[in-house]
């Protein structure tokens, strides 16, 4: 009797540890990987519609130079996070 609850107490130790080890690496991957490609992609949608608004107001104003260094900032934050997401999806 002993020994079957030993051996079913080792057993249920070990696959806690399995399952534990498994949520542990699971866990990982989401935090070093995932979640900082997910902020890139929102961070990236973000500069998308700026740079659409700024356009607007560019096309809609008579003062065509004061949006330029708005608009090219823009540019320049879409191809930083271009080029992030990217190098997380290698050819």
């Amino acid at each position: 009797m002993y020994l079957f609850i030993l051996i079913f107490g080792g057993s249920v130790s070990f696959f806690v540890y399995q399952t534990g080890s498994s949520i542990s690496s699971v866990n990982h991957r989401l935090t070093e990987q995932q979640l900082p490609l997910f902020n890139n992609i929102s961070e990236l949608e973000h500069w998308l519609y700026e740079r659409e608004r700024i356009l607007y107001e560019h096309y809609a104003t008579e003062d065509k130079l004061s949006d330029m260094p708005k608009l090219a900032f823009a540019k320049k934050q879409v191809g930083g996070y271009l080029n992030a997401i990217s190098k997380a999806f290698p050819e």
